[in-house]
Formats: structure tokens, C-alpha cells, sequence
């Protein structure tokens, strides 16, 4: 078998795992699912991830100042799971930031991003 071959079926197999984590999630949460959309649901969801991979590194290169460090701590949070990834491409939650570290002039250094739900008290949401 050679190099490809072996990368593409390591890939089919995580898109495979990926999908059967969301079915799972979504079972439990008394949700039915149709099987033969899952495996594509969690295909969809790893390729976004994957070109998020590749795209975010040249924003944050192309960024200046704090942009900087917010465009990072995006960047984090959709590398974490291919679920968080889903949710910022589509706008599922707001972003928000926390954690500010910044250096004895003041310049931000870093922050973490989170998924937040906009209700009367600001709701952090843990994926």
C-alpha cells in the first residue's frame, strides 16, 4: 500500500469516527438521526476543519496588532474540535474573550476565545 493510500484511509477513517461522536451526542440529546447523513455531516465538518488549517495561518500573518492575537485565539478555538469549527463558520454562537494577558506597556500578548449564547446573563457554552 503506498503513502496516499494510507493517508486517505487513516482520513476516511477519523471522518467515520468524527461522524459516529455526533451521532452519539445527538442520540443522547433524544435527537433522531438519520444514518446515511452522518458520515457525510462529519465529512463536511472535518473538511471545513482542514481548510481552517490551512486559511487561518495566512490571516494571522496578515494581521497587525491585537488583530493579531484575536485572529490566534479564533484560530484555537476551531482547531479544538471539528464541532467548535462548524459552529464558528456558521455562527451558530458569538465569540467572545477572556484570559488577557498583555505585557508592562500594556500590549495585549494573548487571550482565549469562547462560544457565548447572547441571553439576559452571558452564558459560556463548554464543547
Amino acid at each position: 500500500m503506498n503513502k496516499q493510500a494510507l493517508i486517505a484511509e487513516m482520513e476516511y477513517y477519523f471522518q467515520d469516527l468524527i461522524a459516529r461522536q455526533l451521532a452519539c451526542e445527538m442520540i443522547d440529546k433524544g435527537i433522531t438521526v438519520p444514518i446515511d447523513r452522518v458520515q457525510v455531516y462529519g465529512g463536511f465538518c472535518r473538511g471545513l476543519q482542514d481548510v481552517y488549517k490551512e486559511l487561518y495561518p495566512i490571516i494571522i500573518k496578515q494581521s497587525r496588532g491585537e488583530d493579531k492575537v484575536y485572529r490566534q485565539a479564533e484560530y484555537e478555538l476551531c482547531m479544538s474540535s471539528a464541532k467548535s469549527c462548524y459552529d464558528f463558520h456558521v455562527g451558530t454562537f458569538k465569540v467572545g474573550y477572556k484570559d488577557f494577558e498583555r505585557d508592562k506597556k500594556g500590549r495585549l500578548l494573548r487571550c482565549k476565545a469562547y462560544f457565548f449564547k447572547d441571553t439576559t446573563i452571558r452564558t459560556e457554552i463548554n464543547q
